[in-house]
């Protein structure tokens, strides 16, 4: 598989960008879901679905959505490798690859819920309250996915306008793509200036973060 794609979507590499989106649904019916409710299956009392409502309303005050972003164009795809315009290191997964065929342009993100909000989880674990620490774990689930759906209707938005339709997005893991790549990711990303840090285990810090890619198609 050999793709080559140059001039096409946007014609210029452009530098890491910040999106702050200003409101973001959490779905509290996906909260208890992730919770393990099940419609006429499982009974949650009246207390149990108050404090769900109460802690995810909290969690809204901690949150600082903050995502660094910076769009690239895709000099060659093949067979395992993505080479990039102007990037300083490639891109090695076959499974990447595929999911990218037919792109010829590539935004790399690192989107975050921020610190205040991982310490926030934090502080009720060390105080042992088990069941607001579970929720709010689950809350912040639901709600880095909601940011990250978020981020990819904006960039669909974007490459509709430049005639283009965009992939799915891809995070390291995925597949063969190995989570090795996460520290040049997110320095290429500068997302220490998000807060975003990587640990000698490869998790990200926080831990509620998502780093990926998604491609862009020309149509037609």
């Amino acid at each position: 598989m050999d793709y080559r794609r140059r001039g096409e979507c946007l014609s210029v590499n452009q530098p890491v960008k910040l999106f702050q989106p200003e409101n973001i649904t959490i779905p509290e019916r996906k909260v208890l879901l992730r919770l393990g409710y099940r419609d006429g299956k499982t009974l949650f009392e009246g207390k149990a679905v108050a404090l769900v409502s109460q802690l995810l309303e909290n969690a809204k005050l901690e949150i600082e959505w903050n995502c660094h972003y910076r769009h690239h164009l895709i000099d060659l795809i093949d067979n395992d490798q993505i080479e990039l315009n102007e990037c300083p290191f490639f891109l090695k997964s076959r499974d990447l690859a595929n999911h990218l065929k037919r792109s010829s342009k590539i935004t790399f993100f690192a989107l975050t819920l921020g610190n205040r909000f991982f310490n926030y989880i934090e502080n009720y674990s060390k105080e042992k309250r088990v069941a607001e620490a579970a929720v709010l774990d689950a809350v912040g689930s639901e709600a880095v996915e909601a940011f990250a759906e978020k981020f990819s209707s904006v960039i669909k938005d974007l490459a509709r306008r430049d005639r283009c339709s965009i992939t799915k997005r891809y995070s390291p893991g995925y597949g063969d793509w190995n989570l090795g790549v996460q520290k040049n990711l997110l320095s290429w990303l500068s997302a220490e200036k998000i807060g975003i840090s990587l640990e000698s285990s490869g998790i990200m810090i926080p831990e509620k973060s998502i780093t990926g890619v998604i491609g862009w198609k020309r149509n037609g």
